[in-house]
């Protein structure tokens, strides 16, 4: 792609996945989530749709997927990272062995502020949300399921949805007296908006009866009411047999397609047939009226439909694929819909010819007259200076408030003009999607409200990052000089480090450290100050990625074996960190960034880390983040 945002965001899913997010929200309706039947219900749902096709399930994140874990020290201060539940799920037939692992299971997830926020709902009394760091008195209400699948779902939309609707009817009828459960994501958004196009199949029939009624009010015969129609419906046959063909996938927008070549095509049909009539009606001749037809309607069907065309086409400049496909498919209808109305209508009524003392009273009907003269009478006289001066508001007014070229010299929208070419900055860009596809009624667009409130947000936005510089590849015959190993001042050792690659070819890791960036401190520091800047924004509700770990690792060793942590240690291990403890504390921070690497590579399972960083190179990771609001306003105050 050569749109950057979404180079950005494809490289961001195939690297690490998480572009295709579903969330489940179960709230538990009397008492806590800390109950056997519950935690086991969590577990069964996961079980479950971890199951569907497409499914990523090292990505999973939940208290019964692989990669949440309880993080913790031993009393020797050793790390101990072990599953939350056990793979049988809580204990049923005894009771305190039961609660052992439901106490477990809190102090895995309440005390984890790495990734409690994200899959725990605190309610006070009032059942008004409480924050994560300070839920004190407030009962843990709910937890999630968030799920991720790749892109494969997408041709699969409507099966998959149906099957993720069936899995959520089957829980919520054994479980829904007791558990509210919630429903969101992109693929169960993008794919329940086609299930319910496909659904309201009846709403098209609708449409086409109508469409039937008025031609027939306007022509009084079966000829005018359906030949119309089969023009259209010949190119609507042809633009859908081209999806076919080209193994096209139908979706919510390839959908619009054959309702607006029905409504732009009509238009061009009927003024066809009425030329036709009109003609019959005069000379009795089929072949002279359908040459007249043709002739006098051609040429502002061209342009008509030609100006069609060129407005699907530049959609297709537009770096979003349903965009340009909808675009492609929009311009080859609309040049079969120049071919079909124009030839196939004047040809059918060749064949199939009403009689010429029916056409005569085609001329023209009583409405039309009088609207016709209502008009003419209009822009003939004074009051055409009305629609004239309707016409100067409009424009005016849209200048006004568009802040046309900026013309009110405002800063930020000085940066829209010149950075994102905005002629119109005034303008706010943007479309809550959610609720245009939906109606508020709909439990659809209800799950997404709750969700939204309950959770830290259910819209994500993912930030890859990626070292400048490639690994360069480790040394096999020819290793750096053992002299490096006694260097001890850290700027000299990195000097002669990137001596010997560049004269060598290649790193020794054992003398220089692990390469990539996310070995660093600098990476982490800086990571670490954007993350807090982004969950103290109003309007992000958490971020996730691997310095969220480096620093859960730092606060739990830091702390003295047996002694509660400290929220004060969760920080990233750098210089200003370390001498704020101890003044003399001459460590090298880089240093124990890759310790608590290894560490974290060592205590977590294969593909664990996978969704945040490159365990093969450190070179390249991302951070993921949540929107807690659907606003197009409030989003792009995010961005």
């Amino acid at each position: 792609p050569t749109n950057r945002y979404v180079a950005t965001n494809l490289y961001g899913e195939h690297k690490f996945g998480m572009g295709n997010l579903m969330v489940w929200g179960m709230r538990v309706k009397e008492g806590d989530i800390y109950q056997p039947w519950y935690i086991n219900m969590v577990q069964a749902l996961h079980n479950r749709v971890v199951e569907l096709p497409h499914a990523s399930p090292e990505n999973f994140i939940d208290l019964a997927s692989q990669k949440i874990k309880y993080m913790g020290v031993t009393e020797s201060g050793d790390l101990q990272f072990k599953r939350l539940i056990p793979v049988e799920g809580i204990d049923t037939t005894d009771p305190q062995r039961a609660q052992e692992q439901l106490d477990y299971l809190r102090r895995g997830l309440e005390s984890n502020p790495a990734m409690g926020p994200m899959l725990l709902h605190f309610e006070d009394e009032n059942g008004k949300k409480c924050d994560f760091l300070a839920h004190e008195g407030c009962t843990t209400k709910a937890t999630f399921i968030i799920g991720d699948y790749t892109d494969e779902v997408k041709p699969e939309y409507l099966s998959w949805v149906r099957e993720v609707r069936q899995i959520v009817d089957e829980f919520e009828a054994e479980y829904g007296d007791r558990v509210e459960f919630m429903t969101a994501g992109e693929p169960y958004f993008l794919a329940y908006m086609l299930l319910d196009l496909v659904n309201k199949w009846w709403l098209f029939t609708i449409s086409i009866a109508i469409v039937i009624l008025v031609l027939w009010f306007e022509f009084r015969s079966w000829r005018g009411a359906t030949f119309p129609l089969l023009g259209v419906g010949a190119t609507i046959v042809m633009t859908l047999g081209l999806m076919g063909y080209t193994e096209f996938k139908l979706t919510t927008m390839m959908v619009l397609t054959p309702m607006l070549l029905l409504a732009i095509g009509i238009g061009h049909s009927v003024q066809v047939t009425r030329r036709f009539l009109l003609e019959h009606g005069q000379s009795g001749d089929c072949m002279l009226a359908s040459r007249e037809a043709i002739r006098h309607t051609i040429i502002p069907a061209t342009l008509s439909i030609v100006t069609d065309m060129v407005g699907f086409a530049t959609l297709a400049t537009v770096d979003i694929s349903f965009y340009k496909d909808y675009a492609y498919f929009g311009v080859f209808g609309m040049l079969t819909l120049l071919l079909t109305t124009t030839t196939l209508i004047p040809l059918l009524l060749t064949v199939f010819p009403p009689t010429q003392e029916s056409c005569k009273t085609m001329e023209s009907h009583g409405w039309e007259t009088t609207v016709g003269g209502f008009l003419t009478r209009l822009i003939s006289g004074p009051g055409k200076w009305l629609p004239i001066g309707v016409a100067v508001l409009v424009f005016a007014g849209s200048a006004y408030y568009t802040n046309l070229m900026n013309w009110e010299g405002k800063p930020e929208d000085a940066i829209k003009l010149s950075q994102e070419n905005d002629y119109m900055p005034g303008v706010e860009k943007g479309i809550n999607y959610a609720r245009a596809a939906f109606k508020g009624s709909s439990p659809t667009w209800k799950d997404l409200v709750q969700l939204n409130e309950i959770m830290p947000g259910v819209i994500s936005v993912s930030i890859p990052i990626r070292g400048r510089e490639p690994n360069t590849r480790g040394c096999i015959d020819t290793y750096f000089p053992d002299a490096i190993y006694d260097i001890e001042d850290r700027t000299q050792k990195v000097q002669m480090c990137n001596k010997y690659k560049e004269e060598l070819g290649c790193w020794d890791t054992d003398a220089c450290g692990a390469q990539g960036v996310f070995n660093s401190v600098e990476l982490h520091t800086d990571l670490e100050k954007m993350e807090n800047w982004m969950r103290a924004h109003e309007f992000i509700g958490y971020t996730g990625s691997y310095t969220q770990y480096v620093r859960l690792v730092n606060m739990l060793l830091t702390a003295e074996p047996g002694e509660p942590t400290k929220l004060s240690d969760l920080r990233v291990p750098n210089r200003e960190y370390l001498l704020s403890l101890d003044p003399n504390d001459d460590r090298s921070p880089t240093e124990i960034v890759r310790m608590y690497n290894g560490l974290l590579e060592a205590m977590t399972s294969a593909g664990d880390m996978d969704s945040f960083v490159n365990t093969e190179t450190w070179n390249e990771g991302v951070v993921l983040g949540f929107i807690n609001t659907m606003d197009p306003v409030e989003t792009h105050k995010v961005a």
